[in-house]
């Protein structure tokens, strides 16, 4: 068991009580920033984003709480929904391959691949989507 997935079995566990009663829901209430908090945990220290699989349920199954309650957590914590959260950390990715000198030879759709996309168009449109250029733009300004 993961230290996240145990984080939110001790929270159930210990039955947290706070002002945020989550979706109205008065039974083990659970702070929505503790959610957010947890799944930002994940996130970054598994890296769960540089999977092309993931999915919010997955997401949701990993931590041990309905995907509603997570989703609800992270769009309001962080004022983004789930792939917008995930598509950044996957372009902070890319962006950190493209300038580095080991992947230099990886082709731009080999870096999205390696940053978690499943396919190109998605990888293009989110990459211009947070950065305003291409990521061979991004990688030409850079390297230059």
């Amino acid at each position: 068991m993961s230290d996240v997935t145990y984080e939110v079995h001790q929270s159930l566990a210990d039955g947290e009580n706070n002002s945020n009663d989550f979706l109205g829901e008065s039974s083990k209430k659970i702070d929505l920033s503790k959610y957010a908090s947890l799944a930002k945990k994940l996130i970054e220290s598994d890296k769960i984003y540089l999977n092309p699989s993931i999915s919010l349920y997955m997401m949701a199954d990993t931590l041990k709480i309905p995907a509603y309650r997570l989703s609800y957590a992270m769009t309001h914590h962080f004022g983004k929904n789930y792939h917008e959260i995930i598509n950044s950390y996957r372009i902070e990715h890319a962006k950190s391959l493209l300038l580095s000198p080991t992947f230099a030879f990886y082709s731009i759709d080999g870096i999205g691949n390696e940053s978690g996309f499943g396919n190109k168009t998605t990888f293009y449109n989110a990459f211009k989507k947070f950065t305003g250029t291409t990521p061979a733009e991004f990688r030409k300004k850079y390297q230059d």
